[in-house]
């Protein structure tokens, strides 16, 4: 009977060890498909030259996105997206992330995610200058360079009411003008 148990436990063990493994994972390729997303619109915006747009996020009010009523739709370059924070997670349009299509419209019911499924997640972007000679050094605000970088971080809001960083990615880019 004792050996049944002892192995009966360990088997328990390994079960609930697998579980966590499978959600953690789930968990982290929600995160990077939500980055991802993000970072791809960031970066399909056009650019803002150095010192051609505004850089203070003081300057635009108490955050960036508030330029809308709805979404990020008419930002129509990078400096658009300085401190942007979605909590939940939010498409261009304005739509929690699977529940718009795309367009600014709501899915069909079939193709939408369970309701509720992204309330504890929270998405934020910073874009900021980084420095000509070592991209992985900041820029202080209002030194702008020729390398600007984009960084996206999702979070989760765990049970206990702490937010815990699930993913981050970052990219430095340029701009190049036509020969």
């Amino acid at each position: 009977m004792s050996i049944m148990a002892i192995a009966g436990a360990a088997i328990l063990l390994g079960v609930q060890s697998a579980v966590k493994t499978t959600d953690d994972i789930v968990e982290e390729t929600i995160a990077v498909g939500i980055a991802r997303q993000l970072l791809d619109e960031v970066l399909g915006a056009r650019y803002a030259t150095p010192g051609g747009g505004p850089y203070d996020v003081s300057a635009m009010g108490p955050s960036s996105h508030e330029k809308l009523a709805v979404g990020r739709v008419m930002y129509d370059d990078t400096d658009d997206y300085l401190s942007v924070q979605d909590e939940p997670p939010q498409d261009r349009w304005g739509s929690l992330l699977g529940r718009g299509d795309g367009s600014g419209n709501v899915r069909a019911t079939p193709f939408a995610i369970r309701s509720g499924m992204l309330d504890n997640w929270r998405q934020k972007v910073d874009v900021y200058y980084v420095s000509n000679s070592d991209p992985s050094v900041k820029m202080p605000p209002g030194k702008p360079s020729d390398y600007r970088a984009a960084e996206v971080h999702v979070y989760r809001i765990d049970s206990d009411g702490k937010k815990r960083e699930v993913y981050r990615t970052r990219q430095v880019f340029t701009y190049l003008q036509s020969p």
